[in-house]
């Protein structure tokens, strides 16, 4: 029991820190088809309940090093937990899926996060994706990147 908290602390801190990436491969941002790829990636995809632990224990560290405000993690952390419990319940149909996760994400836009922190949200709906079988990598690129691209814009505009 300890042994395994320990694990998973290790795995949440080295996500933390950005030692271990879920997406660091260029090719699992391509089309997730039925193909022997895609079905290597589903089976090194981290399980419901280990997506839930992972969650769980980045935001109660967030939390206790306050570097987010409390309403701030508990608006994270349920978002993504409730997301989590809909892509396990598989009831929802995969267009509802991706539309689900652009109205997440777009949820959370509103929250002050750092790069570290996106690319662990975009890790964690990656995973889900991949237990649905469904291609959100545009979604996923968009946010982790969209709001810093719009401001590099928006000031070349004022410049000009």
């Amino acid at each position: 029991m300890i042994l395994r908290t320990i694990i998973q602390l290790l795995f949440v801190l080295l996500l933390t820190v950005g030692l271990l990436s879920c997406t660091s491969d260029a090719n699992k941002n391509s089309q997730l088809n039925t193909t022997e790829t895609d079905t290597e990636l589903v089976e090194d995809t981290l399980s419901f309940d280990e997506l839930r632990s992972a969650v769980t224990e980045r935001f109660d560290v967030m939390l206790k090093l306050r570097v987010l405000s409390s309403r701030n993690v508990e608006t994270l952390k349920t978002i993504i937990l409730n997301d989590i419990e809909i892509y396990s319940n598989s009831s929802q149909s995969k267009a509802q899926l991706i539309e689900l996760t652009r109205y997440s994400l777009n949820q959370m836009n509103g929250v002050p996060l750092n790069a570290g922190d996106r690319e662990f949200i975009v890790d964690v709906y990656y995973h889900l994706s991949l237990h649905a079988g469904i291609d959100i990598a545009d979604i996923l690129d968009e946010w982790l990147g969209g709001d810093g691209l719009a401001e590099i814009e928006k000031d070349r505009k004022n410049i000009k």
